[in-house]
């Protein structure tokens, strides 16, 4: 007779985890027309289990966000896409998972800004300090750019427009061989509206083509402004620790980094 076994004990408890941003980019979000809670700012996760551990294996360049949102998706209590996080919240919730599961520490390859050396080095995932948004943010954002008179009015960027812009710009360079900054299609991808000096109203839903050539002939100083106004609003793991090069001892800053040993974890003891 088959063994019929409770098989919850294996079953690890979720632990109740501030996002860096606070749920301000997530005002209003639904997940199947029903809202997901992140606006509150909190989530409940778990560690990885071996299955979800497993499915690292396939990760590469190409489906690195996609397979980060499935493992995310599976050890998380609130219904939501992981697509519709913003980078920095998707990259925290990556390396409290590498902490949790494997351990804060690990193994990568630096290389001395001053020198250029490289050399093996530890990372310690707590060592890196956590930017926290506390201000109310309102979105759209507006801005006029000083240089074409351009109104642009905006949102934050989240993780589906990074993979969107990739995608658009591999398809077009492989349909049409021309290549599309990611940089600028994100930025036509997050832009609600842009109003000419003319007066004409432009939407990405239908002016999308438009929007790229728009972004792609402003002045530099134009378009980094929404850069800027992005920049108000950074949070996540941003502060770096000092390092010190044992070659030419130079101290510099080492931010986050994501290396081989932090997927498949090195347990065998340094000689």
């Amino acid at each position: 007779m088959k063994k019929v076994v409770d098989l919850n004990f294996l079953t690890c408890p979720k632990e109740e985890l501030e996002l860096p941003s606070k749920g301000k980019f997530y005002k209003e979000m639904t997940y199947n027309n029903i809202p997901t809670g992140l606006e509150k700012g909190v989530i409940h996760i778990r560690p990885l289990s071996t299955k979800e551990e497993r499915n690292m294996e396939r990760i590469n360049s190409t489906n690195f966000y996609n397979i980060w949102a499935e493992i995310i998706a599976s050890v998380t209590a609130e219904q939501f896409d992981p697509m519709d996080l913003t980078i920095s919240d998707l990259f925290y919730l990556i390396y409290w998972l590498r902490a949790r599961t494997f351990g804060p520490t690990y193994e990568i390859k630096a290389e001395c800004p001053n020198c250029g050396e490289e050399y093996n080095d530890r990372v310690n995932i707590p060592d890196f300090g956590t930017v926290y948004l506390e201000d109310d943010i309102i979105e759209p954002f507006e801005l006029t750019m000083p240089n074409s008179g351009v109104r642009v009015i905006f949102r934050y960027p989240k993780v589906k427009d990074l993979v969107d812009a990739s995608k658009r710009n591999y398809s077009e360079k492989k349909k049409k061989g021309v290549k599309i900054s990611p940089t600028i299609y994100q930025k036509v991808l997050c832009t609600q509206e842009m109003v000419l000096p003319d007066s004409t109203v432009l939407t990405n839903e239908e002016d999308s083509e438009l929007m790229i050539d728009i972004y792609s002939r402003m002045q530099a100083a134009d378009t980094m402004m929404i850069d800027e106004e992005y920049a108000k609003y950074d949070h996540g793991l941003l502060e770096p620790v000092m390092k010190t090069c044992p070659m030419c001892e130079t101290v510099y800053e080492q931010f986050p980094v994501i290396s081989p040993d932090f997927f498949r974890p090195n347990f065998r003891k340094p000689r």
